[in-house]
């Protein structure tokens, strides 16, 4: 059945009020998005903090295999020998010390940028 044909459905299409929204339908939109964006930002410094907790292990991680495996007894120092005699020492690789430097500023370098970019917008 067409609508053109039916005069019954047509005269009820005619006769039926437009549809009203209630005074305050924006304000509730509006403030729906905003909660939504709001969500999406926690999320996102979730996200950024999951991250960030990785790569410091990861870096940890890493710093502890160097001073291991470049100087083996830096764990097994006696702190009253070490405060006694000072010269003894066990003394890491300074190139060892010069990357795990390197990899931190790089590290600090994009955690800069991305919280910029995430609290001012794109650079």
């Amino acid at each position: 059945m067409e609508i053109g044909r039916d005069k019954g459905l047509k005269q009820a299409l005619m006769q039926e009020e437009p549809v009203r929204l209630s005074s305050n339908y924006y304000y509730r939109m509006v403030k729906k998005v905003e909660e939504a964006a709001q969500l999406q930002e926690r999320k996102a410094g979730r996200r950024m903090a999951v991250v960030l907790l990785c790569v410091s292990l990861a870096l940890a991680a890493g710093g502890i295999a160097v001073l291991s495996h470049y100087s083996p007894d830096v764990f097994k120092v006696d702190l009253l020998q070490v405060v006694n005699d000072s010269c003894n020492v066990p003394a890491m690789p300074l190139w060892a010390l010069g990357v795990l430097v390197v990899l931190l500023l790089l590290f600090d370098y994009w955690m800069r940028k991305a919280y910029f970019k995430r609290s001012f917008g794109k650079k």
